[in-house]
């Protein structure tokens, strides 16, 4: 198993509301597509606007275009190391 994080960089002023109308709306859509969610959080301290998301994955796939929300888009795949608890 590899697990991809993913960062999403927002417009100013668009986080806010990203949590709450993500789980409603696009959670069980994206778990259906990627699997099972490793972990989904915002930035507090580095990035103000940023959500970092992490999936564990049999491999990583490519993704779809920006919604206009979203800043910028990023992902990467993180391999384990034998002693990482998520394998």
């Amino acid at each position: 198993m590899v697990v991809e994080m993913g960062s999403h960089t927002f417009h100013r002023g668009r986080l806010a509301a990203f949590p709450r109308v993500y789980a409603a709306d696009g959670l069980k859509v994206r778990q259906r597509v990627l699997g099972r969610m490793v972990g989904y959080s915002t930035t507090k301290l580095d990035r103000v606007d940023r959500v970092v998301h992490r999936w564990a994955r049999v491999r990583a796939g490519c993704r779809a275009e920006v919604p206009p929300l979203i800043q910028t888009m990023e992902s990467q795949v993180l391999v384990p190391t034998r002693f990482s608890p998520v394998q």
